[in-house]
């Protein structure tokens, strides 16, 4: 007699299930193995639990497919969050704010240890500008301190730090980096770019101190819960440096992986340069179905906020500021095709229209020097790309378009203080962008903006900033279009769409059940929406405490 197939997990009660084609009589699934083996009717999927089944009622909830975050710093935020000061999250308002948590750091510390930051945003303190190093020596003397901005495009640094680092009046500003100067040309401790010379703790060479192997990975644990809790199950992460790597391997080894994990190794500004990727044989779709190598990241030029972005015609604010490049059109050129040749999809980090011409330039010279390569290359951010005929380029090179649609809740204001109204009409066209045919994913750039996914649907379809203004409102997008942008799409970018993406037989059960649908609800009420329970390859890795 042929033994029962019992299932690991049964899901029954669902009131729907979105990101399926089935009608709303299938209201369970089972599961295997990790993937979804049967979608129907409850008294159907009752019948595969066995005595060792897990049987979750839904009661009432919409099952979808787990969100995908598409472009993170998961590790690097991760470590933020359980070590540093965050900012984000501690919401100071003014340079006195920083300078009282900096304060309070030094206070809870050893006088040797050093006081990290991240993710302040000068927009939004009062003073519009970072801390400078006279105010972090009041603060917490005799201490190194460095605090460094949303995505580390800019950093302040006392004046221990500067030294620690050998920064100073007589250091010359390198390509592709800023230096503020006093009057006397002393620096003031804000450093930009390739500017952060050794106070970039991701250079072989920096002076920062680094956390232990326990602490990250500890840190990494803490952040996948945290993942999970907003409903994700898989993520795209930018990685630059081996231990990072290492980490992820560590931990997938020990089982203790409850995530996937798609990774892009940067391959310029890094100790992991792409030559070493190539060299070593190493290509796309290495590892196994939690931790994958994907690609490759490049970066072109800075934030927008930091007036770093490449754009054409000067800053308003700053005559003759047209934006930092970090890499000339033929380092990007040669950098680009080697990865085509190698079989490595890049993506491109290109913020200001200048970037974004290069970063197409450079993918479509690739293309036809090997025509016979069909890659996923992407752009990441181009939130300005509906100009000069920028988005048909997308559709017609066949490159993913991955803008950060939730920075136009978190950083719009920002942007409207350093480019001005009229340099943001059109930004981020993702309405445009669709009706063109562009492939488009959107994501959050985690911790550049924040990690909820419900933030990001919502400033998809209203288009509102942080204070409440509408940017670019004929560019909204409905809610069930943006979910997509949030499945299926980021599967198809990997090319993963056969087996994630989507609630189907066949596929990883990966999954989240929400209160609400969210596409029935009105955008002001999206963030009320709430994760009540996350599967990621068909085990339960977060449920709502009742």
């Amino acid at each position: 007699m042929t033994p029962k197939l019992w299932a690991d997990l049964v899901i029954v009660g669902c009131r729907g299930i979105r990101g399926h084609g089935a009608g709303t009589e299938r209201t369970s699934l089972g599961v295997k193995c990790g993937r979804i083996i049967f979608i129907g009717s409850d008294a159907d999927a009752r019948a595969l639990a066995g005595p060792t089944t897990r049987v979750l009622d839904a009661t009432g909830k919409f099952l979808a497919p787990a969100f995908v975050d598409s472009h993170t710093h998961f590790h690097r935020a991760s470590v933020m969050e359980h070590l540093y000061l965050n900012f984000e999250r501690l919401e100071p308002r003014s340079i006195d704010d920083v300078l009282g948590l900096v304060r309070a750091r030094a206070a809870a510390t050893p006088a040797d240890s050093w006081i990290q930051g991240d993710s302040l945003d000068a927009s939004l303190l009062k003073e519009g500008r970072l801390p400078n190093r006279r105010e972090l020596d009041a603060a917490a003397p005799g201490r190194c301190v460095v605090l460094r901005t949303i995505g580390r495009h800019a950093l302040s640094a006392s004046s221990n730090a500067l030294a620690a680092a050998g920064i100073d009046a007589e250091t010359a500003a390198p390509s592709g980096g800023r230096i503020e100067r006093e009057g006397d040309g002393a620096p003031t401790g804000v450093l930009h770019e390739h500017g952060k010379l050794r106070l970039d703790m991701t250079r072989g060479d920096t002076v920062v101190p680094r956390p232990t192997d326990a602490d990250r990975r500890a840190a990494l644990e803490e952040g996948m819960r945290r993942l999970a809790a907003h409903g994700i199950a898989s993520i795209h992460d930018i990685v630059r440096e081996p231990i990072e790597i290492a980490d992820y391997i560590e931990l997938n080894n020990a089982d203790r992986l409850k995530l996937r994990i798609r990774m892009y190794v940067r391959g310029r500004e890094s100790q992991t340069p792409l030559e070493y990727l190539s060299g070593l044989g190493l290509r796309p779709g290495l590892g196994d179905d939690r931790l994958r190598l994907a690609g490759v990241k490049l970066s072109i030029d800075g934030d927008l906020a930091n007036r770093n972005a490449a754009v054409y015609e000067p800053y308003p604010d700053e005559p003759g500021n047209r934006g930092l490049l970090r890499l000339t059109q033929q380092e990007l050129d040669e950098a680009v095709l080697h990865c085509h040749k190698a079989g490595f999809p890049v993506a491109v980090h290109a913020i200001g229209p200048r970037a974004v011409d290069m970063a197409l330039d450079a993918i479509e010279r690739a293309q036809r020097n090997v025509s016979a390569n069909r890659l996923r290359h992407r752009v990441e951010h181009a939130f300005f790309a509906q100009r000069d005929g920028r988005l048909q380029r997308f559709a017609d090179l066949g490159v993913v378009w991955s803008p950060q649609i939730s920075m136009l809740y978190s950083n719009g204001d920002a942007w409207l203080d350093a480019a001005g109204e009229e340099f943001l009409v059109g930004a981020i066209p993702l309405r445009t962008a669709r009706d063109l045919g562009v492939s488009v994913q959107i994501n959050s750039d985690y911790p550049c903006s924040p990690l909820d996914p419900f933030i990001g649907l919502k400033a998809a379809v209203d288009r509102t900033t942080r204070s409440g203004q509408v940017l670019a409102a004929e560019e909204a997008i409905t809610t069930a279009e943006a979910m997509s942008l949030m499945t299926t799409a980021p599967a198809s970018t990997v090319g993963e769409s056969r087996v994630s993406g989507s609630v189907d037989v066949g596929k990883y059960a990966d999954l989240v059940l929400l209160s609400t649908d969210p596409t029935s609800v009105a955008p002001r009420e999206l963030l009320d929406v709430r994760v009540e329970a996350t599967v990621m390859g068909g085990e339960v890795v977060y449920e709502r405490e009742r």
